[in-house]
Parts: structure tokens; sequence; C-alpha cells
């Protein structure tokens, strides 16, 4: 089903992840996802203006990806219509608003969307960053984090990592594809 839709500009598009994962994103431009095609999970979900409320259920915490979508986007819908499945568009399941009575409002961009704008990477905390840095290396980069050694010097070179990436991201040279896959572990 096709929904009405208009080209808006659609900044602070947040979406919260593992550290690993964001830097894998931001490091290859492709954001995986496995869930069902046409339903309200079938690709990169963002935060609403309203954020997190109970029903925000995040599979992994310690990042968030910022991004910018300038493009198609569906006037509020309701969290029961769908299927969500045109590539390109992105579905505003109340993300916009306090519409309607959704204990999950959100954002959905669906499987084979391309030209999402990476704006920046938050980490929670210096752990989180250190953590998803070091497993994101693999090797014995992960090995130091998992025994504990050297991690002023490790954390030093993560944070200069981020912040390279941050520059590109604020440069505009980092996009992102969604694709229907599995996370790569």
């Amino acid at each position: 089903m096709t929904y009405p839709t208009s080209i808006k500009t659609v900044v602070n598009l947040r979406h919260i992840t593992f550290p690993r994962i964001a830097l894998d994103i931001a490091a290859h431009g492709k954001f995986f996802s496995f869930n069902n095609l046409g339903s309200y999970d079938c690709g990169a979900n963002f935060l609403g203006v309203l954020g997190e409320n109970n029903n925000t259920c995040p599979k992994g915490r310690g990042a968030t990806l910022i991004c910018t979508w300038r493009g198609a986007t569906t006037n509020v819908l309701h969290w029961q219509e769908g299927p969500a499945n045109v590539p390109n568009v992105l579905y505003d399941f109340n993300g916009s608003c306090a519409k309607f009575i959704n204990n999950d409002p959100r954002y959905l961009l669906p499987y084979g969307s391309s030209g999402l704008a990476l704006n920046a990477i938050r980490f929670d905390s210096d752990n989180d960053l250190l953590m998803g840095w070091s497993f994101w290396r693999g090797g014995l980069v992960a090995w130091f984090y998992t025994h504990g050694w050297f991690k002023k010097h490790m954390l030093k070179v993560a944070k200069t990592h981020v912040a390279k990436l941050n520059k590109k991201c604020n440069e505009g040279k980092i996009f992102i594809e969604v694709c229907r896959g599995l996370v790569k572990e």
C-alpha cells in the first residue's frame, strides 16, 4: 500500500544500538536488520520527537547514531498501518508528533533504502566507546581490552578514531544504506 508522502528534511533521527555496531555502520555505510518484511520493524527504526517511551526496546545500547533524512516522508501514520516496505520512504509512525495514542512512536526507513546521512555518533560513556571500539577492531585490541591492558592508551586512540568519523559526518561524507541481513558478529 502506498501512503501520501511529501519531500521533507527530517533531522535528529536517533537510532540506539551497540557501540560496536554503530562503528561498523559508520565504517561500512550499511545498516543490517533481519525483521519481517513489511512489518513495523522491517528496517532502521529511529526515535521520534517524543524520545524513548516505556515500550522502546532497542536490542542494544551504548551508542546513538544521529541521522538526517532528505526525501519522501509519509504523513503521520497509525502504528497498525502497513505494510511499510517501499524503499526510500521514511515512514512516520507518530514519530513527528503525538497525533495518535501510541506507546512506541518512531520513524522507520525500510530495507532497500539509501541516502540516509549520518551526522554523528554519540556514546553513552567512555567505557561504552572503549568496549565497542575494541571489539570492532578485534584481534589483539579486543584481547587487551578483555584483560584490562593499555586502557588509557586505547581510549585515546578510540576517541581519535570517533573524532575523525564525526568530522566526516559533519562534512556530509557518510551515508547509510538499509539492508536486510544478519548483523556481522
